[in-house]
């Protein structure tokens, strides 16, 4: 266990090939200044509630990875793996990319610069956004569960060209929803708002607007706090397939437009 205490600093902290650190604590006040796991280097537990101000790239394996309240990181880039990543409430990450894998990612926090999983070997299975406002999520790769909780909000989706989303639930609010030519996303469940007019450029298998037992809608509303239960959307259209759309009872689309294939 290395802890680096209140009102400490470290300069540089290298972990290297074939190394393990159990415990990494960054207390509150504190800081690394250069952060590096090499690759094959393995941290069991990081807990940051400092600073850690160099872009941190992740070369080898993370258990688990907590950024708690008051803890910054500058950037971090995971290219190995990481199995649980927190950002917990009143923690900062500038921005957050994934080039290979992460198992587990809950952000409860802010992520100013927002999620992106770069590349067709990147594989997030679980992302959660709950209680906060994510700026934005770009997936370039594989999502498998992607859930925006109640009172939580994703300001801008993109699921690029041969990107895919398994399953993406939406009890939030998401202001932009872009699926474009060659993604896939297998199933919405939107039982919130979503903002915004949505064209979907590429597949969709399933998209459930509300539920069979209770009818929430596809929202443009304004007031957020009455989305899940009065809100309505402006414009649906799509341009590429969606196998099956179901529009629940009290769920509400202002227009859909159908350009080639449901």
């Amino acid at each position: 266990t290395l802890n680096n205490n209140a009102s400490s600093t470290i300069t540089s902290i290298t972990n290297n090939a074939n190394a393990t650190i159990d415990t990494l604590e960054n207390t509150t006040g504190s800081t690394i200044t250069t952060l590096t796991n090499m690759q094959n280097a393995t941290i069991n537990n990081l807990n940051n509630s400092g600073t850690i101000t160099n872009d941190f790239t992740n070369s080898g394996s993370i258990t688990n990875l907590t950024n708690k309240s008051s803890g910054q990181f500058k950037g971090l880039t995971n290219s190995d793996t990481i199995t649980s990543l927190d950002n917990q409430a009143n923690a900062t990450i500038d921005t957050l990319t994934n080039n290979q894998t992460i198992t587990t990612l809950t952000n409860s926090g802010t992520i100013t610069n927002g999620i992106t999983n770069s590349g067709q070997n990147a594989t997030i299975t679980t992302l959660t956004n709950t209680n906060t406002t994510l700026s934005s999520l770009t997936n370039s790769g594989t999502i498998t569960t992607l859930n925006n909780n109640n009172n939580a909000t994703i300001t801008t989706i993109t699921n690029n060209a041969n990107a895919q989303i398994e399953t993406l639930t939406n009890n939030g609010t998401i202001s932009s929803l872009d699926n474009q030519t060659s993604g896939s996303i297998e199933t919405i469940n939107n039982h919130g708002s979503i903002n915004a007019d949505f064209t979907n450029a590429g597949s969709i298998t399933t998209f459930n607007n509300g539920s069979a037992t209770t009818g929430t809608q596809i929202t443009a509303a304004t007031a957020a706090a009455t989305a899940a239960t009065n809100a309505t959307m402006k414009n649906l259209t799509n341009n590429s397939t969606i196998t099956t759309l179901n529009n629940y009872a009290n769920a509400t689309m202002d227009m859909l437009t159908n350009a080639k294939t449901i």
